[in-house]
Formats: structure tokens, sequence, C-alpha cells
């Protein structure tokens, strides 16, 4: 069930899917420069979702001849997870809360998605991710949707692990060879703002269905 693309440089892809041997195969291909891609699938909770077909590279080509037949056998490469638990400062479980994770080398988000939000326990799985140390951070709101803003300009704070709303003090979290939990991240309040405004178009009239997006630095 995993699925296959392949497609000659320049040119849509044909898609495969692997049968119960995990076996694939594309018949009819013309010669030329291909790159090929494989889908994890319903795997990818536990492999990388995305990885090359050619298992030394992400992106290089190769070439096919003309008549030729190549067998390009691929190991899905394996991922690990980190088990996170939201709450307030109680101790309460938070639900509906953005996590992000970013890896301290590169500062980049990492994982499956760039945002997932916590059960009613407050729990979340964050996985798809490589070898590294990553730091967590949770977002009262998600992109899209406000924040949860309180009452009286108090509400919930962006807080990172185990519970700074200071993203460079955040205490990173090493992932090697196996998942790593149950964490816990206590959320932070304070006090909160809030930022108005009206969106005009070039005429100046109000321009309807604008998106914005709005980043602390």
């Amino acid at each position: 069930g995993v699925t296959i693309s392949v497609g000659r440089l320049g040119e849509p892809p044909r898609s495969a899917s692997s049968d119960a041997s995990g076996a694939y195969r594309f018949t009819n291909l013309p010669a030329g420069r291909y790159q090929g891609m494989v889908l994890g699938n319903r795997y990818h909770g536990k492999y990388a979702r995305f990885q090359s077909l050619l298992s030394d590279s992400r992106s290089s080509p190769w070439v096919l001849k003309d008549g030729e037949v190549r067998e390009l056998n691929i190991a899905l490469r394996r991922t690990r997870a980190i088990l996170v638990r939201v709450v307030d400062e109680w101790g309460d479980p938070l639900s509906g809360i953005s996590v992000t994770v970013r890896d301290v080398k590169t500062g980049r988000f990492a994982g499956e998605y760039l945002r997932q939000r916590t059960d009613d326990l407050g729990r979340i799985r964050l996985f798809g991710l490589d070898a590294g140390r990553y730091t967590i951070c949770t977002e009262p709101g998600t992109m899209g949707l406000p924040s949860d803003g309180g009452h009286d300009g108090i509400g919930l704070l962006s807080t990172c692990y185990p519970s700074t709303t200071d993203p460079r003090q955040a205490e990173a979290v090493a992932v090697e060879q196996t998942d790593v939990g149950e964490l816990e991240i206590r959320v932070r309040t304070g006090a909160t703002f809030t930022v108005t405004g009206t969106v005009f178009d070039a005429s100046g009239k109000p321009a309807v269905g604008a998106m914005l997006g709005l980043s602390k630095y």
C-alpha cells in the first residue's frame, strides 16, 4: 500500500502502489532522466512520509536508457516520535492547543505537520522526527483561528518545554533510537493584547477575505 511516484524531469509523474510483498512495477517508460518519490501512506506514523526512491539522495535524477530494465529497492526511513501532554498552571489538561517542533540545529519546523493540536486529555504525538535535538512550544491559537484571549486581558501564553515563555530558554529534547515521552508542558498565563485594523485594496475599498499573519520577533 505504499505509493511510488516516478516521472521524467519536467513531465507529470506516474504512480503505482506496492503489493503485499512490497513490490512495485512501472512498464513502458520512455528513455530519459527520471526522479522518483516514495510516500509512506499509512506507515507515515512510523516511517518517513516522503523520501527519494534513490536511498543515497533525495533529489538526484537517474538516467533510464532505451530498453533498459532497472530494479530500484528502497528501505523506508524509520522516524521517531515525542509524546507530549499540555496542562495549565494547575495541572489540568488543555485541549485544542497547537504544538510546534523546531530543530535546534537549523531552527526550522520539524515533524510531519507544521502545527498539531492536543486532544481532550491534553496529549499529542509529534511524529516523523529524525534523530536530533528539538524544542517544543505551544501556541494557544492555530493558523486562521483566534487564540484564547481569556478575561480582562489575561490569557494563555505561548510556552516552550518545560514551562518558559522565552524560546531561548527552552529545554532541548534529544531524539535518538526510541520514541520520547511523556513530556509535560505547563502553559503559563499572562497579559495578552489585541491588534485590530482594516485591510483595503488598491482603490481604497475594504478587501474581503484577506488573510493576515502575525509573527513575534
